[in-house]
């Protein structure tokens, strides 16, 4: 089973700020989730466009075999199972609670795949999150705290606030993964 477990660094305290603080991201997984499948169905169409690198072509003998049998399917791509295992097909896995999910692929393979294996298998992951990917978890987090934080009453500083001038108009200063927040009442 391929699975994705995410830590968004220096998000803790904008989380617990609240008289109530948020413990419910049940509204913000499926976000999450169209997130990664831009970021898997890039990765495996691309064939390895994450920091992983490209993916090492596979050996002459089974490019042939594969060449007459699946004329023109990319590599990890033969029949499209493993790909669609991540956007709801067989093998699809979407698992939430509200300070938690698990989304991935049950496709005993792309384990395989993700991992390499001790008879040669080479590694080619079909997940291999960027920078970029990483900077929309973080973005959509931030967007959807600040919602939350609207909702309560607090006014929020956009990310263009400096922490001087938050300090300097009242508010509490949070760093959040590089996304700065400022809020106060």
């Amino acid at each position: 089973m391929l699975k994705f477990d995410l830590t968004l660094p220096n998000t803790g305290p904008i989380f617990f700020a609240l008289k109530t603080p948020i413990r419910d991201f049940t509204e913000l997984w499926p976000e999450f989730v169209t997130i990664l499948q831009d970021s898997i169905g890039a990765q495996i169409t691309g064939e390895g466009v994450g920091p992983g690198g490209h993916y090492l072509p596979l050996s002459k003998k089974y490019a042939k075999w594969k060449a007459k049998r699946f004329s023109g399917a990319g590599i990890l791509q033969r029949t499209g199972t493993l790909l669609g295992s991540f956007f709801g097909g067989s093998g699809f896995i979407i698992e939430s609670s509200p300070l938690a999910m698990r989304y991935g692929s049950s496709i005993e393979y792309g384990l395989y795949q993700q991992t390499g294996t001790r008879r040669g298998l080479p590694i080619r992951r079909p997940m291999d999150p960027t920078e970029a990917d990483a900077a929309r978890l973080r973005t959509a987090t931030a967007r959807w705290v600040t919602e939350r934080y609207r909702a309560a009453g607090f006014k929020v500083l956009g990310g263009s606030a400096t922490a001087g001038e938050a300090k300097a108009a009242g508010r509490t200063w949070y760093e959040t993964g590089g996304l700065p927040l400022a809020a106060g009442m």
